[in-house]
């Protein structure tokens, strides 16, 4: 098994992943550098039973996240067959990306300390800086949408351009 790094920390840049979209291009942070605010959630190994409340709050408030420039990225540890069925299947309205290896979890470190894929939320601004993390693998609860677009609005309030 691939170990985990560190858990990425607020002010770091967030890792160019290469992660396989629904239709097999390669989707990578940088796709989304001065044109949105990226928040990645990602699903751990148990599925997605803790991140599934949140997914349903963040369907409801994808226009506003769209209004505040902000696209909701969710990484699945699956392969691009098996996230396309999940993202019909729970009718989710976002992006949903291919993590079959758990790389790209184990780069930003969403892992708990014994090195299973955990559930966890990055929150980016338009230039890449991670601006907020949440990661259940540490004990943290994942913030509710309410927050994550609050989190979104202070950030372009804090930097407009």
């Amino acid at each position: 098994m691939e170990t985990a790094k560190r858990a990425l920390k607020p002010g770091e840049p967030i890792p160019d992943l290469g992660l396989l979209t629904m239709d097999g291009r390669r989707a990578r942070a940088t796709d989304y550098y001065a044109r949105s605010h990226l928040a990645m959630i990602f699903a751990g190994e148990e599925g997605l039973e803790t991140v599934r409340p949140l997914l349903g709050e963040l369907a409801q408030r994808y226009p506003t996240l769209k209004d505040e420039e902000t696209e909701v990225l969710l990484v699945l540890p699956q392969s691009s067959e098996q996230a396309q069925e999940t993202r019909t299947s729970e009718a989710i309205v976002f992006p949903v990306v291919a993590d079959q290896a758990g790389k790209a979890h184990r780069a930003v470190g969403a892992t708990d300390s014994r090195g299973t894929l955990a559930a966890a939320v990055l929150l980016a601004d338009r230039f890449g800086e991670v601006r907020a993390t949440y990661y259940t693998g540490n004990g943290d609860s994942l913030h509710s949408a309410p927050e994550i677009v609050d989190w979104f609005r202070y950030i372009e309030l804090e930097c407009p351009e």
